[in-house]
């Protein structure tokens, strides 16, 4: 055993793997905690980049949205899913720099469930595939997380 602690002490080379591994996770340490701190501003983020995604999609490759699953969203213009993302990346990217700003936050959640859920319902049109599962599951976390930011204090955490 003494032989094994000696070896993997000169290995280590006297704490450099150590110090490394520190270094590259404590940062990712530090922002997953200000991610999913007590004003969970990584909602506002990561629903942000999604309806970024999708807006970015629609503009560049509406051709995409014409068929398969896609095809169930045709109920509405592109323009107005297009108008959607807009606004929930708008608000988002706001409740993610202003997280004291309840209102806003819970509004953008809001609107956040009733769009992916809708997704997810007019995927269930075409076919039952995995993104009605992946759509609703996002959908159900907006609204939970709406419910979440709206009772947070106005000061507190």
């Amino acid at each position: 055993m003494e032989a094994f602690v000696c070896r993997s002490q000169a290995l280590d080379g006297g704490g450099v793997v150590r110090r490394a591994a520190a270094g590259a996770v404590t940062p990712l340490v530090r922002f997953v905690e200000w991610l999913f701190g007590p004003r969970i501003p990584g909602l506002d983020f990561g629903m942000c980049l999604f309806a970024l995604g999708w807006g970015y999609l629609m503009v560049t490759k509406p051709q995409l949205f014409d068929k398969g699953s896609w095809a169930g969203m045709q109920w509405l213009p592109d323009p107005v899913w297009i108008a959607f993302f807009t606004a929930l990346t708008l608000m988002h990217a706001l409740g993610w720099l202003l997280p004291r700003r309840r209102a806003l936050r819970v509004a953008a959640l809001l609107l956040s469930a009733w769009v992916w859920i809708t997704i997810a319902g007019s995927f269930l049109r075409v076919d039952l595939t995995p993104g009605v599962f992946v759509y609703s599951i996002i959908g159900f976390g907006a609204l939970c997380g709406a419910i979440y930011v709206s009772g947070l204090s106005r000061n507190g955490g």
